[in-house]
């Protein structure tokens, strides 16, 4: 099996440098000839709630993924933190709230947007379960568009202010260390071979005796793309 994954491009307008990397994941010929397609959540700087708007914000990202659909490819769409209860929106795509797994030869893939990962971070739990809530799914589903824009244009510039070391062109190694650490509490307690996840910005590929850990890392700034092909990893340049 042959999967492409792409995480954390933070697209604000369809344009922007952001949205044009996803262009090319889209179109790629690794990504048109594979098996599964894998959006691992954060595609977008802001998108909350079904609303027809992003239908017409962004209609070439629904046209590409619409033709990669009609060639027998299938589409996952996971969540992340900063685009979510899209279900309304994704007609197609396989949207999934949490994770999903693979088994490829005898072995066992996961892939996720990457906080469900994160240990003990529990005020960051807090928040996502309030904001993954049925409730605020509901008022995402029902307010009018010009209220999600104001409002969760100033939660992601809060967020960004909170977290300006992921925003910026340079990788912690605290916080590879600290994935990594999380990484080998879930190969320990879990069955899976191998992790596939973004969220902490952070470019990664780990290895643990036979297990692997890989992380795109803010494609912005990698301008790769992951491809597996039969359990074997590349990072794949989106050229200029």
């Amino acid at each position: 099996m042959k999967y492409a994954v792409i995480s954390d491009v933070h697209i604000m307008d369809w344009g922007d440098p952001a949205s044009l990397l996803l262009e090319k994941f889209l179109t790629h010929p690794l990504t048109v000839e594979c098996d599964e397609v894998f959006l691992l959540g954060d595609i977008f700087d802001l998108m909350v709630g079904s609303q027809s708007n992003y239908l017409k914000k962004y209609p070439v990202f629904f046209t590409l993924t619409g033709k990669l659909i009609e060639k027998g490819i299938r589409v996952h769409f996971i969540e992340g933190n900063h685009d979510f209860h899209l279900q309304g929106i994704m007609s197609g795509i396989e949207y999934r709230v949490g994770g999903v797994e693979r088994s490829e030869g005898g072995k066992k893939i996961y892939f996720g947007h990457g906080d469900e990962l994160e240990r003990f971070n529990y005020s960051y739990q807090l928040y996502k379960s309030i904001i993954r809530s049925y409730p605020l799914k509901t008022l995402a589903n029902w307010v009018p568009y010009s209220v999600i824009e104001k409002v969760g244009t100033w939660m992601s510039k809060t967020s960004k202010e909170h977290n300006k070391k992921k925003y910026q062109f340079q990788e912690s190694s605290d916080t590879k260390a600290s994935y990594r650490s999380h990484m080998d509490y879930w190969f320990k307690n879990t069955s899976w071979d191998m992790i596939v996840c973004g969220h902490s910005h952070v470019s990664d590929h780990y290895q643990n005796n036979d297990k692997q850990y890989l992380n795109n890392g803010y494609a912005q700034h990698t301008k790769t793309f992951l491809y597996l092909n039969n359990f074997e990893p590349e990072f794949v340049a989106l050229a200029e």
